[in-house]
């Protein structure tokens, strides 16, 4: 039997949730009767190299930026019509319309449009874009998928979801990856030079998106009452250098520990004593999967969609800071802090499962 095909394009590689998913998705596959090529943007990635892809007996293919638009479809199209695919899956939310165009043009016949993010109208700009790309949604896809309601409702509309055209598959963790470890948490506080600090962890991009300005106004506040207390920032992103000159400013800077993208992410958590989580907006919020996995105590945003909740003591608040600042403190003085996580509702979050979930879906789509 031959291999399906499968071209995963991603776009822009930005060390994030998108291209941990979709990693995650490469080594739990059955390799035997699947073959991934992943398709990027020619810049470097932590989560997605060659050397690992090669020794999982997949392929990277680098691509110009899509906003160089004539290269990037001479180039994509060039690929796709050497290759013969059999699944075009494309996860650039709004941007999958360039290369599903350039799939149907090569003559695909299998393309999947994912949308793994929402929109926050607050960023003008970037959401009346959105809003623009989004009415070609529908145009050169054969099959639609989305990591929540919330995220399929904002990209392909309400009426393909409730009618169950678009496949919900929700993002997922290596529970065992990301599982507490006390021997991991000592080594990673030595580390990090924590100490017997209280730390609060936050991982993602450092972009409006993530909101980390707002935590940081938080952070000032509960420092105020808990002193002996660190902000562990895990990520990088074009805000930085905003925030560290907030940080400054504020005269918090050497409260503050930030380490850029990693690969192991998991051991961070470790290190970590609660996970908050402001973003303005997120299509299912990964790493707040990630952290529950770790039992870590969880404050999201409250638009971060339930579909990410899977311990019953994550805490959901809007975006005020005098609320987040009681939360944490109550976390803080909680004596117990035991890490919790509901193991039987993780299974329906198991990246195993998941993945079976996905190759089903790709048999389905292809007969």
């Amino acid at each position: 039997m031959e291999k399906i095909k499968v071209a995963q394009i991603i776009g822009h590689m930005a060390n994030g949730g998108i291209e941990a998913v979709v990693f995650d998705y490469f080594k739990n596959i059955d390799r035997n009767k699947f073959e991934f090529t992943f398709f990027v943007e020619d810049v470097p990635s932590k989560i997605i190299n060659e050397e690992t892809v090669g020794e999982l007996g997949g392929k990277i293919v680098y691509l110009p930026p899509v906003k160089k638009l004539s290269k990037y479809n001479k180039s994509l199209f060039k690929s796709l019509t050497e290759e013969h695919y059999d699944i075009v899956h494309v996860h650039m939310n709004t941007l999958n319309v360039f290369p599903l165009r350039i799939a149907k043009k090569a003559k695909v016949p299998v393309r999947i449009s994912h949308s793994h993010t929402t929109s926050n109208p607050k960023e003008f700009i970037r959401h009346l874009a959105k809003l623009l790309l989004r009415m070609f949604s529908h145009k050169y896809a054969t099959h639609f998928v989305a990591c929540s309601k919330e995220a399929g409702y904002f990209q392909f509309g309400k009426k393909y979801v409730d009618s169950n055209i678009v496949k919900i598959i929700t993002n997922a963790v290596d529970y065992e990856r990301f599982a507490f470890n006390e021997p991991k948490r000592i080594e990673m506080r030595k580390e990090l030079g924590s100490g017997d600090k209280f730390v609060i962890g936050n991982v993602g991009r450092l972009v409006s998106q993530k909101n980390q300005l707002f935590l940081l106004n938080v952070f000032n506040e509960f420092l105020k009452s808990n002193p002996d207390s660190t902000l562990l920032l895990v990520g990088n992103g074009k805000q930085k250098e905003e925030l560290f000159a907030k940080a400054k400013k504020l005269n918090i800077i050497d409260h503050i520990i930030h380490i850029e993208g990693v690969h192991n992410v998991e051991d961070y958590y470790q290190a970590m004593d609660v996970f908050a989580m402001p973003s303005i907006y997120e299509g299912f919020g990964l790493v707040a999967l990630e952290a529950q996995a770790n039992g870590l105590p969880v404050v999201l945003s409250n638009h971060v969609p339930k579909d990410a909740i899977v311990n019953d003591d994550v805490i959901q608040l809007g975006l005020k800071e005098e609320l987040w600042v009681d939360a944490l403190n109550r976390i803080y003085n909680d004596k117990t802090k035991n890490r919790l996580v509901n193991r039987e509702a993780f299974k329906y979050y198991d990246i195993k499962n998941i993945t079976k979930e996905l190759s089903d879906y790709y048999l389905n789509c292809i007969n």
